[in-house]
């Protein structure tokens, strides 16, 4: 097979709606001009052998169009405003991520979502940080929720955990255990009073076991800051002496 030396690339645009939305959706993607609509699950719920002459919709789909890498991104600016201009008193909330189920997407880090979100100046559109996107752009989750809190845009926040290769959606914790702690330590010491959610899928086990697993953790989580001391997680970080910090951190675990 002979490939042209010229790489094609696509500008990707991705919105998650409830089945109701879904046709909306993608009649506003085709009319921006999308060589192509894709539909597909959001939220892993399998549909099975519909009935003949039915169209199942998941509950919560993803409406993804393709559009030349040369359109006009300011469309993507421009529906954002305009989304968020029709109920202002509605916080729209985007959450961002470097790749799946295309190898690259237009909004994959934080510091693109924000400077999207400032682009479009609606003080209700904000950033999901979730930890495990954080990971797997290669970012620091802490670092990248102090930012957006920043630039009051934390709209949002999920906790889940991976080996920073794939989105595993992991138990928090199981993988990154001192990025969560410092996750915790920065929303604590910011006093940011939002919304926390537990993005994680277990593929083995009791799923609402693995969910309560995780409410547990998250608790548990929250009573080492306290062990640790706020205060004296702070001093170490204005020392900003690893060996010791370290010493002192895993000290304290026994």
């Amino acid at each position: 097979m002979n490939e042209s030396p010229e790489a094609v690339n696509w500008l990707q645009v991705r919105v998650t709606v409830d089945e109701p939305s879904v046709d909306d959706a993608e009649a506003a993607l085709q009319e921006a001009g999308a060589h192509a609509v894709t539909l597909l699950d959001a939220a892993d719920v399998p549909v099975h052998e519909p009935d003949p002459g039915s169209t199942p919709m998941w509950p919560q789909t993803i409406v993804e169009g393709l559009f030349d890498a040369d359109a006009d991104r300011s469309l993507i600016a421009d529906a954002l405003a305009e989304a968020a201009a029709h109920r202002p008193e509605i916080k729209l909330s985007i959450e961002y991520k470097p790749f799946e189920v295309r190898n690259r997407i237009t909004l994959g880090t934080m510091a693109r979502t924000l400077l999207m979100c400032e682009e479009v100046g609606a003080d209700n559109l904000g950033v999901t940080m979730d930890a495990g996107h954080a990971l797997i752009a290669q970012e620091s989750p802490a670092a990248e929720l102090c930012l957006a809190h920043h630039k009051n845009r934390l709209f949002y926040v999920h906790f889940n955990d991976n080996d920073r290769q794939w989105d595993w959606d992991t138990v928090p914790g199981s993988v990154n255990l001192w990025e969560m702690i410092e996750t915790l330590y920065w929303v604590r010491r910011l006093g940011w009073s939002g919304w926390f959610a537990y993005d994680v899928f277990t593929r083995k086990g009791d799923p609402a076991e693995a969910l309560e697993k995780t409410f547990e953790i998250m608790d548990l989580f929250e009573k080492l800051l306290d062990k640790f001391g706020m205060d004296e997680l702070g001093e170490m970080i204005a020392q900003g002496d690893p060996a010791p910090t370290f010493a002192t951190l895993i000290r304290k675990l026994v």
